[in-house]
C-alpha cells in the first residue's frame, strides 16, 4: 500500500495541502468543491476559483508554463490523482484524439428535456438524470451540458464547434 503525500499549495497563506491522490485540505476549515472539479479557496480575505487538477498538477507533476494546460491521461475529468494528470502545450493537447461523443439532434434534445426547473436539493422522487450522470454517459464537461440545458448552445452551434476542433 502506498502512502499519500501531502504538499502545501504555493501563494495560498500556507492554509491548504494537496495530496497526490487527488485530494485537497484546509488547514482550518475546508475547501470548497464544486461539481466542475473548481475549489473555492480563501485567500487574504478574498475567494478565488482554482481547477483543483491545475493545484495538484503544479504540486506534484510540475510548473504549468504559459500556454499549457493539464491533461487527464484517463480522460475522467474528477480523477485528479498526479499520476493521471499531465502537462501539455495547447497545441499538443488539441491534436489528442479525444474520446469525445458526437451528440446527435436527439441527443441534444435529451439533454435539454433533463433540465431540472429552480434550485434547491433533489428529491427522491425525481427520476431525471444528474448534469454528472449525463457527463458520463456522453463523455462530454458539465459546463457543456449546462450550457444546453439553458439553451446558451444550439446543436447548430456545437456542429460548428465539433467541425473547427477536429
Amino acid at each position: 500500500m502506498t502512502t499519500e503525500r501531502w504538499q502545501e499549495v504555493p501563494g495560498l497563506d500556507g492554509r491548504y495541502m494537496v495530496s497526490d491522490a487527488g485530494r485537497m485540505a484546509r488547514i482550518i476549515g475546508r475547501p470548497v468543491l464544486d461539481r466542475y472539479g473548481m475549489v473555492r479557496v480563501m485567500v487574504r480575505g478574498a475567494w478565488k476559483t482554482l481547477g483543483l487538477h491545475r493545484i495538484i498538477a503544479e504540486a506534484f507533476v510540475g510548473v504549468i508554463p504559459e500556454g499549457h494546460v493539464v491533461h487527464h491521461k484517463n480522460q475522467d475529468f474528477q480523477d485528479n490523482r498526479a499520476e493521471n494528470l499531465e502537462i501539455l502545450s495547447r497545441e499538443a493537447h488539441a491534436s489528442l484524439p479525444h474520446s469525445r461523443y458526437q451528440l446527435t439532434a436527439e441527443d441534444f434534445d435529451y439533454i435539454k428535456s433533463c433540465r431540472r426547473p429552480g434550485r434547491g436539493r433533489r428529491k427522491a422522487s425525481d427520476k431525471q438524470p444528474t448534469l454528472q450522470a449525463l457527463s458520463k454517459q456522453y463523455g462530454i464537461p458539465f459546463w457543456v451540458l449546462h450550457s444546453i440545458q439553458l439553451g446558451r448552445l444550439t446543436y447548430e452551434s456545437y456542429l460548428h464547434f465539433e467541425e473547427v476542433s477536429s
